[in-house]
């Protein structure tokens, strides 16, 4: 799309797809549904009603996670990626938006 990807966005990726990173964000490479949910780039896939099937997630979800502690354990696990994302978004924003 003939931009940088900013810090931020290449740090959340490099997290969430693991081994897949450069293939997904570096080299685009594009994954049907199946196969995108192994690479990170979706939760799971679904046949069928996907608004059905999210809602039935998500009571299940909320029916065991209490959300003070699911709360922290987010934070704890993420506090070092939102701290550098944060301090250098700013600079990350402006530079990849700079004419190359």
């Amino acid at each position: 799309i003939g931009m940088v990807l900013p810090e931020y966005g290449w740090q959340l990726a490099k997290q969430r797809c693991g081994t897949s990173y450069s293939r997904v964000a570096t080299q685009a490479t594009i994954y049907p549904g199946p196969e995108a949910a192994k690479v990170g780039l979706l939760d799971w896939t679904v046949e069928g009603d996907v608004f059905q099937a999210a809602m039935q997630e998500a009571t299940r979800l909320g029916s065991h996670v209490t959300q003070p502690a699911f709360f922290k354990s987010k934070d704890i696990e993420r506090a070092a990626l939102i701290q550098t994302v944060m301090q250098n978004l700013e600079k990350d924003v402006k530079s990849s938006f700079a004419k190359l």
